[in-house]
């Protein structure tokens, strides 16, 4: 899977409303080797040291800004999608 559909996959959650799904339905729709690489997203956006600001927006943009960072091939929707989801994480 290119990472555009690695993005696309990513974007394509839409159950805000139950957050704690987002990990499990992205999953759901990668093969292995993607949803390795989406492990590695997911574990540097749920790092403690990101979430250390009592602000969880200033903390989710940062995580954002921080995966598109360390993953070029992360689109700005894709990574803001995981930093939300992340942010659920620590409330």
């Amino acid at each position: 899977m290119p990472p555009s559909t690695l993005n696309t996959a990513i974007c394509r959650f839409d159950e805000w409303d139950k957050p704690w799904r987002f990990r499990e339905s992205v999953m759901a729709t990668l093969d292995r080797s993607d949803a390795e690489l989406f492990e590695q997203v997911w574990r540097e956006a749920i790092e403690a040291s990101r979430w250390t600001d009592s602000d969880l927006s200033a903390c989710a943009k940062r995580a954002s800004s921080d995966l598109r960072s360390r993953f070029a091939f992360l689109n700005m929707p894709a990574a803001d999608a995981v930093a939300r989801a992340a942010a659920y994480q620590w409330r």
